[in-house]
């Protein structure tokens, strides 16, 4: 018998088997076919090989064993790919993508280095595209509920026993669909994208009567960390999948993901889950746990909402082409304004392209993030005033302190990251919405920019008559910090802004952390009667330990006959730091 052992010893060997049925039976009929072999002759026995040949059991054992074989070496890959695991992965991938009804995913994340769990539950039927994010934390039911068959984004907060109604696109509740890439293509499409390869191996190997892959997508860890500062970007790492071998559907995965902010690399996750199919059917909300009695909040959008958005959308689109110049002034507690340590911002947009430089000015030098530097010029005599052509004869030779420019194509900035890709454009679209000069006169980013579940309605203020109230409400990547904003619009002069307050909430979400108000003091209008405003005051104030409360006055000078030619919006950093 001591081939026969040699045979299960070299069965067992392998490093990989597609599954543990095509083992056992490779195992099974090579040993049937060893032991019919030792009841033949002793002549026989010399020619063991050739009579074992001529058995049609052996013969199909021996060829299941030349493609475990073959099969072992496509899986692991003779120079690091998996082409046989990777078909067989594409095959799971078509069977879930055709899955018609409810998937119900249990996920556990656990922040590298940490260990303090995030659950949370997701259900989604992929007949009707129904999408419920479900949370419970410290006792508390979070529910997401995003519904197109009735049109309809609903939240629920037990905190607040409140059932809040959206409308389904008025807000991107959208977003929270596609954030959340629930099939395997999506994340190796995602990766594809960030880092223009394909995994570095998949292998595939049987465990617990389930079918394992492994998704191996750098070589090494010095791989990962030369791709991470090469593209600039967080990533998954590994990604591991047990998929039922029957269905084909995947019923567990494991995957650690590298997060980054900006320029640095923080600390990622570790997410498992568990996937289930079928039951239970979620009807509605009060199917998740909600109390039949839950206070109902209809937060859709009216009539005289939506025409208020749309015409200060209008009003930021009718400035295809400008130049403007802030200035920036402190004022003393004798409400006097500084006139040694000034700022200076510039503005222009020419179709496409836009930029915004910053400029110190007053003082020869001083310090910026523990740096000397230098004015773009003395203060002028009629500070805060100043002339257009000034200021871009001075600016076109001088490297600014702060600056973001686009060209319409590339994008410069000593302040942002923006990531190639197929979302660049909305990336450079929501910087030029915080830092451009009509955040300043309106406000760049509208309220379904600010994510799902925001909350924005018109309101009114006794002593304010003639004027239009805009309320909005909004949770930042934070789920405990809760930011409000107030805008108050003078219709019968373009909705030009007459006041702007921002108010940022500490954890408990009732006490106020910081506060930030805007009153316009002065208007002037353009040479075609459109309203700007031309002086206002910003407050900043930060409550809690350590208080403080500062003012700047502004002065905007706003031309519309302007435009600068396409060299202005290239990368300032070519230009010479002014001495």
């Amino acid at each position: 018998m001591k081939t026969a052992k040699h045979i299960e010893k070299l069965i067992e060997q392998l490093d990989t088997a597609p599954s543990e049925q095509m083992y056992l039976r490779t195992r099974e009929d090579t040993l049937n076919a060893y032991e019919q072999s030792t009841m033949t002759s002793a002549q026989t026995q010399r020619n063991i090989w050739s009579t074992l040949m001529q058995s049609k059991p052996f013969r199909l054992a021996v060829a299941a064993v030349i493609m475990l074989v073959i099969t072992t070496a496509l899986y692991t890959g003779f120079n690091g790919t998996a082409v046989n695991a990777a078909e067989v992965l594409q095959e799971v991938i078509r069977t879930n993508q055709a899955f018609q009804g409810w998937i119900h995913i249990e996920s556990t994340w656990v922040k590298q280095g940490e260990d303090r769990p995030v659950t949370g539950v997701r259900h989604m039927n992929t007949i009707d595209g129904t999408y419920i994010w479900q949370d419970r934390t410290d006792g508390q039911l979070k529910i997401k509920y995003h519904s197109p068959p009735r049109d309809e984004y609903i939240e629920y907060d037990s905190a607040s026993k409140e059932i809040a109604l959206y409308d389904l696109n008025s807000f991107p509740a959208k977003a929270l669909v596609d954030g959340w890439p629930l099939t395997v293509d999506a994340r190796l499409a995602s990766f594809r994208q960030a880092t223009g390869t394909d995994p570095y191996k998949i292998s595939m190997t049987a465990e617990n009567g389930l079918d394992r892959f492994d998704i191996q997508y750098f070589e090494n860890k010095a791989e990962e960390i030369r791709v991470s500062k090469e593209k600039s970007i967080g990533f998954a790492t590994s990604l591991t999948l047990w998929v039922d071998r029957e269905s084909r559907l995947i019923r567990k995965s494991v995957e650690e993901i590298q997060a980054k902010k900006l320029t640095s690399m923080i600390p990622g996750w570790n997410i498992s889950r568990r996937f289930s199919y079928g039951e239970p059917v979620i009807g509605e909300v009060y199917d998740l746990g909600v109390p039949q009695d839950a206070l109902v909040t209809d937060y859709r959008m009216t009539p005289a909402l939506e025409e208020l958005l749309s015409r200060l959308r209008k009003r930021i689109a009718d400035f295809p082409c400008y130049v403007a110049v802030k200035t920036e002034s402190s004022v003393n507690d004798n409400g006097s304004l500084e006139k040694d340590y000034c700022g200076l911002r510039l503005y222009a947009q020419n179709n496409d392209a836009w930029l915004v430089r910053y400029y110190p000015v007053g003082a020869r030098t001083y310090r910026n993030r523990s740096k000397k530097r230098p004015s773009l010029m003395a203060t002028p005599k009629d500070w805060p005033s100043i002339k257009l052509q000034d200021v871009l004869s001075r600016a076109r030779q001088i490297r600014p302190v702060g600056y973001y420019a686009y060209n319409g194509e590339d994008f410069w900035s000593n302040n942002a990251t923006v990531y190639e890709g197929d979302n660049k454009e909305q990336q450079v679209a929501s910087i030029k919405a915080d830092m451009g000069i009509m955040h300043d006169i309106w406000f760049g980013k509208t309220p379904a920019s600010y994510g799902t579940g925001t909350k924005a309605k018109l309101i009114t203020r006794q002593g304010k008559p003639g004027l239009t109230g805009l309320y909005i409400e909004y949770h930042s990547y934070r789920p405990t910090t809760r930011h409000e904003r107030y805008y108050w619009f003078d219709h019968k002069r373009d909705d030009m802004p007459v006041e702007k307050r921002y108010l940022s909430y500490m954890k408990d979400g009732t006490s106020v952390e910081r506060e930030w108000r805007s009153v316009y003091l002065d208007y002037a209008q353009l040479p075609d009667g459109r309203w700007y405003p031309t002086r206002w005051q910003e407050t900043t104030t930060k409550h809690g330990d350590d208080p403080y409360s500062s003012t700047t006055e502004c002065h905007l000078t706003l031309s519309t006959d302007v435009a600068l030619e396409a060299d202005w919006f290239g990368d300032p950093n070519e230009l010479p730091e002014h001495e």
